[in-house]
C-alpha cells in the first residue's frame, strides 16, 4: 500500500521526468540532424545542441532543488545544503567510478 503524505507531496516528481525525456530526445534529434546536414546550417544545429546542453547543466540542478524543497516542503534555506551534498555524492560517485573504470582497463589490457 502506498503511504500519503498530507500537503504538497507529488509522487509524479519522483515517478517520470517529462523534461529529462524531452532533452534527451530533442538533444538526439539535433545530432542526427546535424549529421545529415552541411554547411551554416549543420553550424546553426551545433550551436543549438551546444546551447541546449548549457542550459540543462544549469536547469538539472534547479529541477532538483525545487523538487526536493516540494516534497520535504522545507525552507530553502533546509533544501539547498542537502541538494548541494547530494551533488557532491553524485561528483565523488562519477570520479570514483571512472577511476576503477581507468584501473580495470589497465590491468585487463
Amino acid at each position: 500500500d502506498q503511504v500519503e503524505v498530507p500537503g504538497r507531496f507529488d509522487p509524479a516528481t519522483f515517478a517520470s521526468h517529462p523534461e529529462m525525456d524531452a532533452s534527451q530526445v530533442t538533444d538526439k534529434l539535433l545530432e542526427r540532424l546535424a549529421e545529415s546536414v552541411t554547411g551554416p546550417l549543420a553550424s546553426g544545429i551545433n550551436a543549438a545542441q551546444a546551447a541546449l546542453g548549457t542550459a540543462l547543466v544549469f536547469y538539472v540542478p534547479w529541477y532538483l532543488l525545487r523538487a526536493m524543497r516540494r516534497v520535504y516542503a522545507q525552507s530553502w534555506w533546509k533544501t539547498l545544503p542537502k541538494v548541494a551534498l547530494l551533488g557532491l555524492a553524485y561528483f565523488f560517485s562519477l570520479v570514483f567510478t571512472g577511476i576503477g573504470l581507468l584501473a580495470y582497463t589497465a590491468l585487463t589490457l
